[in-house]
């Protein structure tokens, strides 16, 4: 009889630990409708952007140029310099020069403007993750600083960088992005390569990865 019990027990404990694992897989899946459904419609936009821009700009690309101009002002802000063709020069500029490029989604978030003033409707803040595989092009456009050190430039061609990035996008009452700005964690990613603070640090001082280094005059 105890035998028989014993044998009674542990199944039910297989049991309620089996539907323990179910309860919190289906608490997550709950959990992820919720937050898909409170997404607001600039979340759902960036999304979309990320979606068709996962391989960077492509100018043959037969739809990325009109959905950008679908939710962009021509007139947009981008790093204090106006206008959209502007914006577009820059992204193709940069993913030019980028072997592998890619971008992946990672989190992102809507604030909406508590002002009222009319003009703004709030802010998305978008958290990406760049990958991308340095080449020769890469570091001559973009960091100078480091060609006079061709042990170290030879030891950075070929290697995948991952640089975790944050674009902010302002949207105006009207829903189109009317500024734009962006920050990466450059040092952090040279660093997974390099693997020395201060050799990353000299790799991104002094960059020109900011759009008005290409402002022409």
């Amino acid at each position: 009889m105890y035998f028989v019990v014993s044998i009674i027990v542990k199944t039910l404990e297989v049991d309620v630990g089996a539907l323990t694992v179910e309860t919190v897989y289906l608490e997550r899946q709950l959990l992820r409708a919720s937050s898909t459904l409170n997404e607001t419609r600039p979340e759902k936009l960036v999304k979309e952007y990320v979606k068709m821009f996962h391989f960077g700009y492509q100018s043959s690309h037969p739809t990325q140029l009109s959905f950008i101009r679908s939710f962009m002002r021509e007139d947009i802000c981008a790093h204090g310099i106006i206008g959209l063709p502007f914006f577009l020069d820059n992204f193709r500029r940069y993913c030019s020069v980028n072997l592998n490029f890619q971008m992946d989604y990672v989190h992102s978030h809507f604030v909406y403007n508590d002002e009222c003033d009319g003009l703004v409707l709030g802010r998305c803040v978008l958290q990406l993750m760049v990958k991308q595989r340095i080449s020769r092009g890469l570091l001559e456009l973009y960091y100078p600083g480091v060609l006079n050190n061709e042990p170290l430039v030879q030891s950075l061609i070929g290697q995948t960088i991952r640089i975790p990035s944050t674009s902010d996008f302002t949207f105006d009452t009207d829903g189109l992005i009317s500024v734009y700005a962006s920050s990466m964690e450059l040092v952090r990613a040279f660093v997974d390569l390099v693997h020395d603070v201060e050799v990353a640090a000299m790799i991104v001082h002094g960059n020109r990865l900011h759009p008005r280094n290409f402002v022409r005059a």
